[in-house]
Formats: structure tokens, C-alpha cells, sequence
């Protein structure tokens, strides 16, 4: 077995940008072994996203965005489990972010027709934002013609 050394560890995170002690259990189980690390990784978060799908995602943000020139804008909400995630400044700028992008992509008409994650029947996704079950409730683009 190999010797799991802190370099080792913080590689790890710092390519997954997962906790310290995530890290080195899953090195340890892996045998010190970085790619298996990474697969064994995988494999807890598909485990930790479908324990969480239930939760409720009452707290969120919009993000706002219009072009300079006018021709394009979205709103997009993202919705997550707290308070505290949704005041950050990583979560405000991954709404805002969102927003640019569907209004910057020259593939979307409206979000119904081609905005990727749009789900009418079920409209949680979960996604990773600071650990915690985050979901699109819904995207708007509108261009005008001109």
C-alpha cells in the first residue's frame, strides 16, 4: 500500500475542491492510488446527491442579465437548501453567471425549446454549488427582433 503523504492529499483537493478528510479517506481506500481516488469520489457524490434529491429548496436567488445591446436578457432562479449559501458571493455570481450564459448562447430561443436543464414535469436538478442541493426552478431568455 502506498503512503498517503499531505501532498498527495491536497492534489487531490485541489483538483476536486472537496474537504481535506474526503480526500484522504478516499486516497486511503484507493490504496494511494489518485485516479481511483477520483472514481471512488464520483461514486459518494451520486450516493450523497440521490439521499438529497428529496430535500426541500426553499431559499434561492435570481440572476439578471442584459446585454449592452439590448437584443438579449434571462432571469434565471436557483434555488438552494439555506439561507447562508444563497447570501454568498459564489452563489450570486453562479446565478448571474447562469443568466449570461443563456442569454449570451446563440442556440437559445426560449427556455422551453432549448435550455438544457428546463424540466416541466419535475423542475429540481440537483447541482453542486458549496455542498449543497441546488436546483433551476426556471429560466427565461427573450430576444428581440432587430
Amino acid at each position: 500500500m502506498a503512503e498517503i503523504t499531505a501532498a498527495l492529499v491536497r492534489e487531490l483537493r485541489d483538483e476536486t475542491g472537496l474537504p481535506m478528510m474526503d480526500c484522504k479517506k478516499a486516497l486511503t481506500e484507493a490504496g494511494g492510488d489518485k485516479e481511483a481516488a477520483k472514481k471512488h469520489l464520483r461514486e459518494q457524490g451520486i450516493k450523497i446527491s440521490a439521499s438529497r434529491s428529496g430535500r426541500e429548496t426553499a431559499f434561492g436567488r435570481f440572476g439578471i442579465f442584459c446585454g449592452v445591446d439590448k437584443k438579449a436578457g434571462a432571469i434565471v432562479e436557483v434555488k438552494c437548501e439555506s439561507a447562508p449559501v444563497a447570501n454568498s458571493d459564489e452563489f450570486i455570481q453562479f446565478a448571474n453567471d447562469l443568466a449570461q450564459a443563456l442569454a449570451s448562447s446563440p442556440k437559445v430561443t426560449t427556455a422551453t425549446s432549448s435550455w438544457p436543464c428546463h424540466r416541466p414535469a419535475s423542475r429540481e436538478r440537483p447541482s453542486r454549488t458549496s455542498r449543497t442541493t441546488c436546483s433551476t426552478a426556471s429560466a427565461r431568455s427573450s430576444t428581440s427582433a432587430g
